[in-house]
């Protein structure tokens, strides 16, 4: 049971035991009555708000350097595709060990799936924009600015109203 002891550490580290946490599932009508209440299934606030973005935004570091790293990094350079592929899935494990307990925090906060995916999203894009502009020399142009203006504009509408409720207070 060592490995699930490392879970349970693993877990610790980002502030839970996955082995106590709640996982909220789909139909699981507790979450889902406080979700649609406003109320929390965990630590309320903006606590849980800043850990889902600060995990979601280590997640995504690690994410972009697995998938774009290798366009630039010397680490990448000259290795045949089956290894740079190898190599990236053992960075993208990490991601996996951001993503995981950001998602779990997230939806335990009361955030529905289609908020963490746009969550997740612009946090993406604003990592990338960084990791372009550090590692690839790359600079934003008016066009990808305007395109990220538009999906800043998504996550307004994905949190500003509720189905069927109006505009959120």
């Amino acid at each position: 049971m060592a490995l699930g002891r490392g879970f349970a550490l693993c877990g610790r580290c980002f502030g839970g035991d996955w082995t106590r946490d709640r996982v909220i599932v789909p139909g699981d009508t507790e979450a889902h009555k406080m979700s649609k209440s406003g109320q929390t299934a965990g630590r309320g606030g903006a606590y849980g708000s800043m850990k889902t973005i600060l995990l979601l935004t280590c997640s995504n570091i690690f994410m972009t350097f697995a998938w774009y790293g290798q366009l630039k990094l010397r680490v990448f350079a000259g290795k045949p595709i089956w290894l740079v592929i190898l190599m990236s899935w053992g960075i993208a494990f990490f991601e996996y060990c951001f993503m995981v307990p950001a998602n779990r925090a997230g939806a335990m906060q009361g955030m529905s799936g289609y908020q963490l995916k746009i969550t997740q999203e612009v946090i993406t894009l604003v990592v990338f924009v960084g990791f372009a502009w550090l590692v690839l020399g790359e600079r934003l142009q008016w066009n990808y600015a305007v395109s990220f203006c538009l999906i800043l504009l998504a996550v307004w509408f994905a949190y500003g109203y509720r189905p069927g409720g109006g505009q959120m207070h």
